[in-house]
């Protein structure tokens, strides 16, 4: 029985612009009294107000008189980024796209704030603020794939609402064996195809494998085989739960010989010595050897 040629072992994700989220109203913050708010969702922002003699009504909300200024400063929780803030009082609207979001109000002269094209006063009429629409980005969640039975296919446990760019890089810890002769087989980057010939290349757990010019799990003649058996200090490719027959057809010089499974000239046993069946499966456990006959 083959093995499974490829298993992928590493999901890698490319974080370049089309993997950059799209900006969202992330919170509505609603003044609630002289020093509360709400917000919905919670969690997002902290509002601070602060300086002067300020006041909170119903209708205006947060607002600024007997002469002096204050300030509402709206700062974004940990991972979040505030590409703009939008004040609301009443029917007037005040919109800040700049950081760090700061509305100044003074007695008499209303609102301002600091965006990017300059000072930027609020409508005539708007002293305050009622309410703050929060705009930006959430931190990145991470992205879940669920693989099918064969684990070659792969598909999103959710689909985000922004786009994002998934490369697929493959490690292994395996040994790769009888690639096909007009392949040409890189580790980290280096040539390794004369390396090869159609033998065995050892290959370390974190090393990066590429198979050209075709996609690696089109490749019916590599076998990827974990662990590697020794026995007598010679080296076998196999696994545990293979049977023998099928580990002697992975390693050259080992042949079945009717009901002897032989290296070289030699009969592999377990203590005895009692001969090893080809239709045994491989067991650690068992202290194999190899018995010449004589």
């Amino acid at each position: 029985m083959k093995k499974i040629l490829f298993s992928m072992l590493a999901l890698l994700l490319a974080m370049g612009g089309a993997w950059a989220q799209q900006e969202t109203l992330l919170t509505t913050v609603t003044v609630t009294g002289l020093s509360t708010y709400s917000q919905s969702p919670d969690g997002i922002v902290t509002v601070v107000i602060s300086g002067g003699e300020y006041y909170y009504d119903e209708d205006p909300g947060w607002y600024e008189d007997e002469g002096g200024s204050a300030t509402v400063t709206v700062t974004a929780a940990e991972g979040y980024t505030i590409t703009r803030c939008v004040f609301k009082q009443s029917t007037y609207t005040l919109e800040d796209n700049q950081a760090p979001f700061v509305l100044t109000m003074v007695a008499g002269q209303g609102v301002s704030v600091e965006a990017s094209d300059g000072h930027r006063n609020g409508p005539n009429g708007m002293d305050g603020v009622k309410s703050i629409e929060v705009y930006g980005t959430a931190p990145a969640q991470p992205i879940r794939l669920t693989p099918d039975a064969t684990g070659k296919v792969w598909t999103l446990a959710e689909t985000p609402d922004y786009d994002l760019d998934l490369k697929v890089v493959y490690y292994q810890k395996y040994a790769l064996k009888n690639i096909p002769a007009n392949w040409q087989v890189k580790v980290d980057g280096d040539d390794k195809t004369d390396a090869i010939d159609h033998d065995s290349l050892k290959i370390t757990e974190s090393a990066q494998v590429l198979l050209t010019p075709d996609h690696p799990e089109r490749v019916k003649k590599v076998m990827l085989v974990d662990p590697t058996i020794t026995v007598d200090g010679v080296t076998l490719f196999g696994a545990v739960g293979m049977t023998w027959n099928d580990i002697a057809a992975l390693n050259d010089n080992m042949t079945i010989d009717g009901t002897l499974v032989k290296y070289q000239n030699s009969v592999l046993v377990t203590p005895g010595p009692l001969a090893v069946y080809p239709t045994a499966q491989y067991d650690p456990s068992n202290n194999y050897s190899w018995w010449t006959g004589n």
